[in-house]
């Protein structure tokens, strides 16, 4: 744990609980799965190997994070008010908060605020926490297709939105292309389809997959799972 002043605090080949306190510190997780609380300076943060958690604090100044391998995490669920975690971007901004960056992270929780959580480009886990928030998904490449490669939305509630405005339609053609949502639809019959599944497995339980066609092949091309059955409609997006 730091001090009220600059301090280096260094992680072992465990799983670690490293707290900073006042002052600008330098933090370096190391391996294993850690948890990193910056304090109330402007941090320097390494998380290392592992699947790691950073933890930011209300008031806990501008750090930088950098999330090193493994599927690490940016909790923001302290917040009460609007925090924008721009997994695409790297950077986490709020009143609160501050303006962070955050370096390799693939997975994000907001706090009570009416959130923003955009993703990267890879499989993503989103956690919005209470509030009216939206979930953003820039582009085709930000979500894979099956398994661990799919983004996931693990809360989604009454009043969230899915915005996939800046989602392509159609990549075989120059320009931004629209996409179709088929709410009653079960398979594929056209580009730049969107179409809806239920399902239910021992490992995630009953979830729904919202599946995207962009090319000419007729075959989901990415996929989001969102935790929980629900029946769409164009009032849960925006395109």
């Amino acid at each position: 744990m730091g001090g009220a002043d600059d301090d280096i605090l260094e992680g072992g080949a465990g799983d670690d609980v490293l707290l900073a306190d006042a002052g600008n510190d330098q933090i370096d997780g190391g391996d294993g799965r850690d948890v990193v609380v910056a304090g109330l300076g402007n941090d320097e943060v390494n998380l290392g190997e592992g699947d790691d958690i950073a933890v930011a604090l209300v008031g806990d100044g501008d750090d930088n994070y950098q999330g090193g391998q493994g599927a690490d995490t940016y909790d923001a669920s302290q917040a009460t008010e609007t925090v924008v975690i721009d997994l695409d971007q790297g950077t986490a901004t709020g009143v609160e908060i501050g303006t962070d960056v955050i370096e390799g992270f693939e997975n994000a929780v907001a706090g009570a605020g009416n959130d923003v959580l955009i993703a990267g480009n890879s499989g993503n886990v989103l956690r919005g926490g209470a509030g009216q928030d939206v979930f953003v998904f820039v582009h085709a490449s930000s979500s894979g297709s099956g398994g661990h490669r799919r983004d996931r939305i693990e809360d989604f509630e009454v009043g969230d939105r899915i915005d996939v405005s800046l989602m392509d339609g159609n990549e075989a053609i120059d320009g931004l292309q629209r996409l179709t949502f088929q709410y009653d639809q079960a398979e594929f019959d056209g580009v730049g389809q969107v179409l809806f599944a239920f399902h239910q497995d021992e490992q995630n339980g009953e979830h729904t997959l919202i599946r995207f066609n962009v090319d000419e092949d007729d075959e989901t091309d990415f996929e989001i799972e969102v935790v929980g059955c629900y029946e769409f409609s164009e009032h849960n997006f925006i395109q």
